[in-house]
């Protein structure tokens, strides 16, 4: 069963491997291996709320859109494990 178990789990990896092993030179792969269309909008709203924006501004559109309330939490908490708790 643990064998099986492992042949899963390195079947499963190998698209990611591959990914990372053949990716085209000065590329990065992202390991996004469906809806690539959306990893891009998804690592952005991170990298703001991560930034500490508690609004979320859409940067890959010509549109006008209003910034929106996006991963509440994400920039207060980024530094959590190295700060103390708050009594």
């Amino acid at each position: 069963m643990r064998a099986l178990t492992a042949l899963a789990i390195v079947l499963a990896a190998l698209p990611y491997i591959a990914g990372f092993l053949f990716a085209p030179h000065g590329a990065v792969f992202l390991g996004a291996l469906n809806n690539l269309g959306d990893t891009g909008q998804y690592l952005a709203a991170l990298r703001q709320g991560a930034a500490g924006h508690l609004l979320y501004a859409n940067q890959y559109t010509s549109l006008r859109a209003a910034p929106i309330l996006m991963y509440l939490g994400v920039g207060e908490h980024r530094d959590a494990p190295d700060k103390p708790a708050k009594k």
